[in-house]
């Protein structure tokens, strides 16, 4: 009978001893399989952020590549003073408006000037 009980407490400590390893196990798949979800997370939001990143630059290029059209269809004058950040962030009807009115501006002044020749041309006919 000491024996059967001796034998009883050595499977009920057995039973409990494989009832925590098994309890162990699970709490480490469980820690890993959180830990590979969390991996994955990271490197999903990774690769979205480079993804931003690039089309980011490449929609500054393809900005900048507008903005040098623009540069050499109006000159560059009516730019003069502006970063490239600046130039980046105006929207391209301000950019033409911007060198609409440099274009005016010049045609008054030469229109000035044009007036200025006639009056000396007319006084020395005189």
């Amino acid at each position: 009978m000491i024996e059967n009980r001796k034998e009883y407490y050595e499977n009920l400590n057995t039973e409990k001893e494989r009832a925590e390893l098994q309890e162990r196990e699970k709490t480490r798949r469980e820690a890993e399989k959180a830990e590979t979800k969390r991996r994955d997370e990271e490197e999903k939001r990774r690769t979205e952020e480079r993804s931003a990143r690039e089309e980011k630059h490449k929609d500054k290029l393809l900005k900048m590549e507008k903005v040098k059209k623009l540069m050499e269809q109006l000159g560059e004058k009516p730019f003069e003073g502006l970063t490239e950040e600046e130039l980046l962030s105006m929207e391209e009807e301000d950019l033409l408006a911007r060198g609409i009115e440099h274009m005016s501006k010049e045609k008054d002044d030469l229109k000035q000037k044009m007036k200025q020749v006639e009056k000396r041309v007319d006084y020395y006919t005189r």
